[in-house]
């Protein structure tokens, strides 16, 4: 099987990496009882994630993990330039694992260097912290706006919404909409998720503070 690392999500190319708790092959090392059971890319099955099984989320994993920074970069820059993409999100499905925190941290940092857009979202914090070197764009996902409130901080954020599929989006003190697996919410007016519509309007990962 051909390993592919890019695949579209949201009008971008978005990297999927396996679901689940680590001790089940998965990724998600600080996963909570609550998203593992509302998660999108398990419980829902848009279009988008029709294509990308768990099989094929393991290869590029371990491709990304496995192979020379070097090789990985070329290779994600080629795919990117096949897509006519310069937009990466991070963890379509998957999260970063403290054992991967360096490696990706690294290939961020390069991609970022050669003007990549990135976006995306994790619960690692320690990921989070340090990512913000290199992009504002990757919200940390945490369970309620308390949690929020006691990181002091005023990067990015996401709080799951599980009723309603969508997570609210922070930055700071400040709500800039939610977002859903296909819905895009800002000022009550809903559309389809797309991440370059909310990069050129400035909403969802892409709110910046007055």
């Amino acid at each position: 099987m051909k390993t592919r690392l890019l695949y579209p999500f949201s009008g971008i190319a978005g990297i999927f990496f396996p679901v689940g708790k680590p001790e089940d092959d998965g990724t998600c090392q600080f996963y909570t009882t609550k998203c593992l059971l509302a998660c999108a890319a398990i419980r829902c099955n848009p279009k988008e994630f029709e294509q990308i099984g768990h099989e094929k989320k393991k290869a590029l994993y371990d491709f990304i993990v496995g192979e020379s920074i070097f090789k990985v970069l070329n290779k994600i820059t080629q795919e990117l330039k096949e897509m006519e993409c310069t937009f990466i999100y991070w963890f379509a499905s998957g999260d970063c694992t403290t054992k991967d925190k360096s490696r990706i941290l690294k290939i961020v940092e390069y991609l970022s260097l050669e003007g990549i857009i990135q976006c995306g979202y994790t619960r690692s914090k320690d990921f989070w912290s340090d990512v913000r070197k290199y992009t504002d764009n990757i919200a940390l996902t945490l369970e309620s706006y308390a949690e929020v409130q006691k990181t002091q901080s005023r990067g990015l954020f996401a709080i799951p919404n599980y009723k309603k599929g969508k997570v609210e989006m922070y930055r700071g003190n400040y709500n800039s909409g939610t977002c859903g697996a296909s819905v895009y919410t800002y000022k009550k007016i809903e559309r389809k998720a797309n991440c370059l519509e909310c990069y050129a309007n400035k909403q969802g990962c892409f709110f910046e503070l007055p």
